[in-house]
This record gives C-alpha cells, structure tokens and sequence, in this order.
C-alpha cells in the first residue's frame, strides 16, 4: 500500500498520478484517515519492525499469546494455500503470515 499511496513513488509517477492535484489531496487524506483508525503503512521492513516492536512490548506486559503453529516457507514468509490445506484449516489462524488465498480459504471453512 505505501509502494501505491506514496505520491512520489515510480509506480505513481509512471501513471502520471503524482502530477494529478486532485489525487494527491485524496491520497493524502486517505493516508491521514487509515492512520487515525490505527493502520500502519510503509514498506513490509517498517510494518515488520511495528509487528515486532508490538509483539515485544505485549510480551512485556506479561499479555497471554495465542499459540500459532506457523511452519511457514522461510523463503517466502508466507503459508500458501497449499500448506493450509495439507496441514489443515486448524493448524493455522488469520494472524499467522498466510497468502489471501489461505487467509479466504481459512474464512470459508470456518464458517
């Protein structure tokens, strides 16, 4: 999401949008919202150093930690669908690091 709000980016130039007054206001103003409702935007270093950070400081307030048996590809940090589907819906969480196929395919069965 950074990567496609930041008016500056290649993507946003390439497509002429970082030219465009009227989209920059909007993305600016979109930007401010998602960050007063809590949401983190930035490259997946800086979310991944928040998660952590966030992660480090519940750990430190003694706050109980849901067990996730993540045993996600260390190449690609991420559970496929594929990995849900061989180990089972119940093995995994939403909060684990999974595709959005795995993450919908998780929503469908639970339902």
């Amino acid at each position: 999401m950074d990567y496609q709000c930041d008016l500056t980016s290649e993507l946003n130039q390439l497509l002429g949008l970082s030219t465009n007054a009227a989209m920059c206001e909007r993305a600016k103003q979109q930007l401010v919202t998602i960050t007063t409702l809590g949401a983190k935007s930035g490259s997946l270093t800086d979310i991944k150093a928040v998660m952590q950070e966030t992660k480090t400081q519940g750990m430190a307030l003694n706050k109980p930690e849901t067990p996730s048996v993540s045993t996600a590809d260390p190449l690609s940090g991420y559970i496929t669908l594929n990995e849900v589907k061989s180990k089972g819906v119940n093995a995994y969480t939403l909060q684990d690091n999974l595709t959005d196929l795995a993450a919908e395919y998780i929503k469908e069965q639970q339902q």
